[in-house]
């Protein structure tokens, strides 16, 4: 899908793909590192980057509907692709995080996803997405809060997982959700893998520090749908806690 660019160390692989953007690379640029010095998160969270860790962004064309569900699209696509290949149980916590759910342990988070919308006048707006995934990430060079946290998929693989086996699933999930997105049917379908994978179901949720009862059901443009009582309340941004997740 265009050019790859392969970085040994870079500051943040999705401020380098939009800077690019907006020189004039477009659609089609995949930036790729072995390591970040300042990865992100949504929401401005910092993503500790390892060796180790697949760190890609990507830059696709803004899809002319629903274009919100993409970050929760693509982290459950992603989501069933790693359960698939590498026998997981999976689920995806609104609206970019993968989780892994192991017996004996609380759900801890493997992959995460992130999106920015990047506008060009006189060409439209394109889409820069963001994906890390703990692959071999050597667990004692995690900041010590972090490290009991998150899910490595070469400890739960029992073997040796490097970022480039992962990073076809990565880029396919991204494919799949542009495709699905451009047909009604495909759209359909989309949001109906969105909301098998989705986590906290019935559970107890906060938003931005308050209590904002539990989680009904996510609506067919991505946003999450909580409920108190008979009131529904749709939240399309800001910090989520679900209880029991990381």
């Amino acid at each position: 899908m265009g050019n790859r660019l392969e970085f040994d160390e870079i500051r943040s692989t999705q401020d380098e793909a939009i800077r690019r953007v907006r020189e004039g690379a477009g659609a089609g640029l995949t930036v790729v590192a072995r390591r970040q010095q300042r990865g992100r998160g949504r929401l401005e969270h910092t993503w500790s980057s390892p060796l180790g860790g697949l760190y890609l962004s990507m830059a696709v064309p803004e899809p002319k509907l629903e274009s919100s569900l993409v970050p929760v699209a693509i982290g459950a696509l992603l989501s069933e692709a790693l359960g698939e290949r590498y026998g997981l149980d999976t689920l995806v916590k609104w609206p970019n995080d993968v989780l892994v759910r192991t017996p004996g342990r609380p759900l801890r988070k493997l992959a995460g996803i992130l999106v920015d919308r990047v506008p060009l006048p006189g060409v439209g707006s394109v889409l820069v997405v963001g994906i890390g995934v703990n692959a071999a990430t050597v667990r004692p060079e995690l900041p010590a809060p972090l490290s009991e946290r998150v899910a490595i998929l070469s400890e739960l693989a029992g073997r040796t997982v490097e970022p480039a086996e992962v990073e076809p699933l990565a880029t396919g999930a991204i494919a799949e959700v542009l495709r699905l997105l451009d047909s009604p049917e495909g759209r359909r379908t989309l949001w109906e893998r969105c909301r098998a994978a989705l986590y906290g179901v019935g559970r107890p949720v906060r938003v931005d520090g308050r209590d904002a009862g539990v989680i009904r059901d996510l609506a067919e443009d991505g946003a999450l749908l909580v409920g108190r009582g008979a009131e529904i309340e749709t939240i399309r941004s800001g910090e989520v806690e679900v209880e029991g997740t990381p």
